[in-house]
Order: structure tokens, then C-alpha cells, then sequence
């Protein structure tokens, strides 16, 4: 029934049968549907975050200016896929400049945003998925200990203050004044503990999960008119028949993306370190120039697309 729909409207638009689902080539068809609603998926989800001045910094700001750096590093392009990126950032300068406009006025935005964030108490507990013997999708809970909650309200103090220094250095570049060396101290170094918290706590989460495979449920239980509320393991008595749990591979995937954004985010550190000390090697410097660019790319796939479209849907099977 679901090859139905594009038959309909490949009738409907004169499409030989050669290029339907039905036709000799029915699963590259089939493939070519599946990709397409990908990118029709990401392409919704790209417009409702350009609402929020993080999709715009990202998508608008982040991305072109990162193309446009990859063009001009492999100029004179040679190759054919090198002269069309040249083309195409070529076409999106102006997107760029406009880019570079708006990048201080969506910090402020984001500080009010992250303002809300920090004063706010952080998640008890992480929701995620596993799949069960009978391949169905079950939700888990792995408790957060007061330690691991007061270690996310300090990253989101972190990351608040990376933007508020954001703020200050363009009100100081059209002032004249100097920039604030303490504010500067802590953005360098809430971003170093960001990307150590995020290190180490999604390795703790891969290891409690996919490695020891404790999977607990939240629940609440009525004694005596008084509700207690614990974790106790997903299988019985909550559910009878399940008798092994093992956690979602978009689980894994999704934390592994953050772990490679956090390497990489502590990389151009290390590297940047190193270039400050007097090395002047080629090889530090395209180390250099490329993970400065990497986490442009892979924040918006782990932190928006991919929870988004691949972990989100978990919960809402067909």
C-alpha cells in the first residue's frame, strides 16, 4: 500500500513504468523515494529552526562562511566538484557578509535564551530508547545523580557565557574599548569544560547503556496514600514478556556524534595551543583549518538533525 502513492503520481504525470516502483528498476525507485524524503525531512526541519536564532546563526551564519573558507582554500580549483563549491560560494558571499551583520544581534538573542536555560533546573534523568525481544521500541530511563545534574547547569553557565563574550567583544570592537581579559577567561575556559562534560558524560552513558545494559523505568508507586517514586529495571513486573533489552542503535549514533564534536572542539585547542608556543608546521596549521571548521557541521547533525529525524521518530511508530 505505501508504493501506491508514487504510482498514483507517477500515472498522474506520465512517468514511464521503467522509472516506477513497479518497473524493472522498482528498488533503485524505491531508494531514490526514501532519499527524497529525507531531504524533504530535513528541509522542513531546517525552515521551523531558522524560528530560533540558533538555526539561524547555524544554517545562515556558521555554514556559509565555512563553504566560503573551503572555496577560497582550494582556490585555483582543479577539479570539477572544486569549481562548483568555488561557484557556489561565489553565489552565497553576499550571503556571508549579511551573515557576518547579523552573527552579534543573534548573540544577544541567544543570551536572553540561554539566560532562561541556566536559571532553569536541569533533567533528573535521561530518556532514551531500546528495542526489545519482540523488536518493539520500549522507553528507558537512566537516573542523573545531583553531581551529573549541577554538571549540566554548569555547562549551560558555560555556554551562556561564550555568548555573552560574543556580545561584549562586538560592543568593544565598535567602541574602541579593550576587551575584558576575565570575560575572555571564562569563555575559553567554558568551553573547554563543555567539551570535557560532554566527553565524558556521553561515555558514561554509552557505558551504562550499551556496555552494562542497565535499563530502568521510571515509575511511581501508590503505598499506603503515599507515592514513591523509583527506577526499577524494564522487565518484569512492568513487562512480562520482554527478556532482553538492548539500547537503539540511533542511541549509540547520536551520542558518538557528540563525542566526536567534543574531540574535535578540544583538537583545535590543543592545536591552537600548539601554534601559540611557535610551531609553525603545515601540517598544524590544516589541522588547524579544518577543525575549525568540522564542528560547523557536525553540531547541526548532533544536536538538531539527527535527534530529530532519527531518534524522535522512535517514538512515534507507524
Amino acid at each position: 500500500m505505501a508504493a501506491q502513492g508514487p504510482n498514483i503520481w507517477a500515472a498522474w504525470l506520465g512517468v514511464p513504468v521503467v522509472l516506477t516502483v513497479d518497473g524493472p528498476y522498482g528498488s533503485y525507485v524505491t531508494i531514490a523515494y526514501k532519499v527524497g524524503g529525507y531531504v524533504k525531512a530535513i528541509l522542513l526541519d531546517s525552515v521551523e529552526w531558522l524560528s530560533a536564532p540558533g538555526g539561524l546563526k547555524n544554517l545562515m551564519v556558521r555554514i556559509p562562511d565555512a563553504l566560503f573558507r573551503i572555496a577560497q582554500r582550494i582556490n585555483p580549483p582543479v577539479s570539477r566538484p572544486g569549481k562548483m563549491l568555488f561557484r557556489f560560494a561565489h553565489f552565497i558571499k553576499p550571503l556571508r557578509d549579511l551573515g557576518g551583520c547579523a552573527k552579534p544581534f543573534l548573540a544577544f538573542a541567544e543570551v536572553a535564551i540561554k539566560t532562561k536555560t541556566m536559571l532553569t533546573w536541569p533533567r533528573t534523568q535521561i530518556d532514551y530508547f531500546v528495542i526489545d525481544n519482540l523488536d518493539r521500541v520500549q522507553r528507558a530511563q537512566l537516573p542523573l545523580s545531583i553531581w551529573g545534574q549541577g554538571f549540566n547547569m554548569a555547562a549551560n553557565a558555560a555556554f551562556w557565557i561564550i555568548s555573552v563574550n560574543e556580545c561584549e567583544a562586538f560592543l568593544n570592537k565598535h567602541s574602541g574599548s579593550e576587551a575584558n581579559p576575565h570575560t575572555s577567561f571564562l569563555a575559553t575556559w567554558g568551553g573547554r569544560y563543555a567539551s570535557i562534560k560532554d566527553l565524558c558524560f556521553e561515555g558514561w552513558f554509552l557505558y551504562q547503556t550499551w556496555w552494562l545494559g542497565n535499563h530502568l523505568r521510571f515509575r511511581e508507586v501508590n503505598a499506603n496514600n503515599v507515592i514513591r517514586r523509583e527506577y526499577v529495571p524494564l522487565r518484569a513486573p512492568i513487562a512480562p514478556d520482554v527478556q532482553d533489552t538492548t539500547i537503539a542503535t540511533q542511541e549509540i549514533v547520536g551520542s558518538l556524534l557528540k563525542i566526536s564534536l567534543a574531540v574535535v572542539c578540544l583538537s583545535l585547542d590543543i592545536f591552537t595551543k600548539m601554534a601559540k608556543g611557535g610551531n609553525k608546521s603545515l601540517w598544524l596549521e590544516t589541522a588547524i583549518f579544518w577543525t575549525s571548521l568540522a564542528p560547523t557541521f557536525i553540531t547541526p547533525v548532533a544536536m538538531r538533525y539527527w535527534p530529530n529525524l532519527a531518534i524522535k521518530p522512535l517514538g512515534n511508530p507507524a
